[in-house]
């Protein structure tokens, strides 16, 4: 068998920030900070409004076969790591 990770450039993944704040920067950064190559994914980053600042809307890219998945950084994520 062949090592699937080879692949995994392939895959395109959409990076949402709903947070727009400390933790959602952090993560983002984090994302646009990892190397490129066969061992990463291909991110492609879009701004909240993109989807009328509805996360349910994020699906959209999915299930049309536009994004192999779609990763949301939630409204309030630094308030609510904060208040813990």
């Amino acid at each position: 068998g062949q090592n699937p990770s080879r692949y995994t450039g392939n895959l395109d993944v959409t990076i949402v920030n709903y947070d727009g704040d400390i933790a959602g920067n952090y993560f983002l950064n984090a994302f646009r900070q990892s190397a490129p190559g066969n061992q990463t994914l291909n991110w492609h980053y879009k701004d909240s409004s993109d989807y009328n600042n509805n996360v349910d809307e994020t699906k959209y890219d999915v299930e049309h076969g536009k994004s192999w998945a779609v990763v949301v950084l939630r409204q309030n994520t630094t308030r609510l790591i904060n208040e813990t």
